[in-house]
């Protein structure tokens, strides 16, 4: 039976299961997209019934970054190019993807801060390419390079270039980059004092001060924070102080910084707090530190860390972070909610007794549907946010959609080669499906984690799959096929139709461990068409 999540009949009906919410709290726009979320079996923390379960969103996998404005929360979580991507919530469970803020490539983003100030949005990013690192540094790992750090604005080392971009709406249009001039340091985070002075945070704990505008920086960056001395004998990758996050409450300012490492050990990362009277400090440490930590190779979240104070429109406070789901790490980081208090001493803190794997009470606010569907028909003019492709592709050139078909301009000899439009699956298992119309003088079908993993397509006379690894091919005289992948916790299967009814699998199936994202591919020369691309989760 094909995947058909376009025809979505009875949308009024299906509201209630899909969202946990009645249909009057959501517009037209959000009914649809939460129904065709939750008929992808999309993963959905709102259980329905005022309770919720970790994770609050699944992928893109990159550290996030929170802000509410009135009773809306704006959250960074990208992953894939073009970048930023931009979710919209209003009770920090439910979240709706907005757009995709940045599209002027200067290198790949480290863990981006958005914040709110004067009426306007701001994201605060660091740019990272390798190709501007200095000589004497070309050969470290990019463990050894995020340790580098700097010294002065203008003396750091320029792989790691930070800069802003500003939108009067989140849902854009967003500026382009605008470069503050400070490198070799990353992880920007904002704050601003009572007075309306702003800052800047970066790893290693150090500041520098932002001008009136928050577009270029005023004085000399100072260290002004030295972290959290965890246990000696806690096992991590390194000391690795980043991503700090600053919240201002009673007097204080409070500082959520990330310790530990993002790589390593199950037990690497953790998120510490300390706070100050002053932006400048001095900072004390949190008796109740770590506010998140993994303590064992056997728990569900590993690396747990990097993280928001945020409060909601209730008054209740919570802290958004990020962690590696034990057994599926490929899947990145992602988003994880626990409840705050404050202490009698003014300390934040987890609430006792919660951890990342209970049923949790709901914060408030209003449901505004969940999940950025995968599937696409192709009857709009302009390529879905939920595809992402490689930086060196012009999107304009590549790829045609509109009238219920995406055209794609080949290119290469190979999958790995080709021109490729992706999207990043968020079940453990799940299947997705196409049809694929290829001329004579081109291949084309989906592709599962790269060249060297799953692949499923037609080329001239012969379907195939897993090529070229394993040899797996049938005579195919017509130029259209319907494919499928399905991938079930890495055990991968492929199969074929001539109507998109009656599937037929190929004869051998793989195993793809960590494999990330799934592709439309068209290689060799002229036009490959797709229609009808289906994505369903089963689990």
């Amino acid at each position: 039976m094909r995947i058909a999540f376009m025809l979505l009949a009875s949308m009024a009906a299906l509201l209630v299961e899909a969202t946990g919410a009645p249909a009057q709290q959501l517009s037209p726009q959000e009914a649809r997209r939460a129904a065709q979320a939750r008929l992808e079996g999309i993963p959905h923390a709102d259980q329905g019934n005022g309770y919720f379960r970790n994770p609050v969103l699944v992928g893109p996998g990159s550290d996030n970054s929170v802000v509410r404005v009135g009773e809306d929360y704006y959250m960074l979580a990208g992953g894939g190019w073009p970048d930023e991507l931009v979710w919209h919530s209003r009770d920090l469970v439910n979240w709706r993807p907005l757009t995709r803020a940045l599209e002027t490539w200067d290198g790949g983003t480290w863990a981006s801060d958005i914040t709110y100030h004067g009426g306007r949005y701001y994201i605060y990013t660091t740019q990272n390419d390798r190709s501007r690192l200095n000589p004497e540094n070309a050969s470290l790992t990019g463990a050894q390079v995020s340790l580098l750090g700097a010294t002065s604005k203008s003396t750091g080392d320029r792989s790691f270039k930070n800069v802003v971009l500003w939108a009067d709406d989140p849902a854009g249009p967003w500026s382009d980059p605008i470069d503050i001039g400070v490198y070799g340091l990353f992880d920007p985070g904002h704050i601003t004092d009572p007075q309306g002075n702003r800052y800047l945070y970066f790893n290693k704990g150090i500041m520098v001060q932002l001008t009136a505008d928050g577009l270029s920086t005023v004085g000399d960056i100072r260290q002004i924070y030295d972290g959290w001395d965890y246990p000696d004998h806690w096992a991590v990758e390194c000391h690795c102080l980043e991503a700090p996050k600053l919240t201002y409450r009673d007097g204080y300012y409070y500082m959520a910084s990330a310790e530990g490492g993002t790589s390593g050990p199950s037990t690497a990362h953790m998120s510490v707090v300390a706070r100050s009277r002053s932006v400048e400090g001095p900072w004390e440490n949190s008796p109740y530190n770590p506010l998140v930590h993994t303590g064992s190779h056997d728990e569900t979240w590993w690396r747990q860390g990097h993280g928001t104070l945020i409060d909601d429109v209730a008054g209740q406070w919570w802290f958004l972070y990020t962690g590696y789901e034990k057994d599926f790490t490929f899947l990145g980081k992602q988003s994880l909610l626990l409840p705050v208090e404050w202490t009698g001493d003014g300390w934040p803190r987890i609430v006792p007794g919660y951890s990342a794997t209970d049923l949790l009470p709901m914060p408030g606010g209003r449901n505004v549907g969940h999940g950025m569907p995968l599937s696409d028909d192709f009857a709009d003019s302009e390529v879905g946010i939920q595809w992402t492709y490689g930086r060196q592709i012009d999107p304009a050139e590549a790829f045609r959609p509109g009238d219920g078909r995406l055209v794609m301009a080949a290119r290469g000899d190979s999958p790995g080669t080709a021109t490729a439009l992706s999207v990043m699956p968020v079940n453990h298992a799940y299947e997705v499906e196409v049809e694929v119309e290829v001329p004579g003088t081109a291949e084309g079908g989906l592709m599962l984690g790269g060249e060297d993993g799953a692949t499923a397509g037609l080329r001239r006379g012969e379907a195939f799959a897993f090529w070229p690894r394993v040899p797996n091919a049938l005579p195919w005289t017509e130029d259209r096929i319907f494919v499928r992948i399905r991938n079930d916790r890495g055990d991968v299967t492929c199969y074929y139709s001539a109507d998109g009814e009656q599937w037929t699998p190929f004869a051998n199936s793989t195993s793809v461990s960590g494999a990330r994202s799934v592709s439309l591919y068209a290689a060799g020369e002229g036009e490959v068409v797709f229609r009808n691309f289906g994505y369903r989760g089963l689990d």
